[in-house]
């Protein structure tokens, strides 16, 4: 769900699928992953999907003027999370015998 809706450029907007349904996802796998073992997306997948949205973020954010240090913030926040996903990847690999 996440790559189809960063590959869409209207669903991809922060103020459409982007902070609405992206991040959550997002949240939402790193939830399962560190609470019930689920098994998360490849890390490949990770670094594209953090890459693709903070491209997103940084097109777009100063269009929806963000107040004080709201868009400094919420770039911090986006990014952490992406890589405390892709940690849940990394304990997840399957270690060579």
């Amino acid at each position: 769900m996440v790559t189809v809706i960063l590959t869409d450029k209207t669903r991809a907007a922060l103020d459409e699928e982007g902070e609405a349904v992206v991040m959550p996802i997002v949240g939402i796998l790193i939830l399962l992953c560190e609470q019930c073992g689920a098994y998360p997306p490849d890390e490949g997948a990770i670094v594209n999907w953090r890459d693709n949205y903070l491209q997103i973020f940084d097109n777009q954010i100063d269009d929806l003027a963000p107040r004080g240090n709201f868009k400094v913030e919420r770039r911090t926040i986006i990014a952490q999370t992406f890589e405390r996903l892709r940690g849940c990847s990394q304990v997840a690999k399957p270690t060579s015998e």
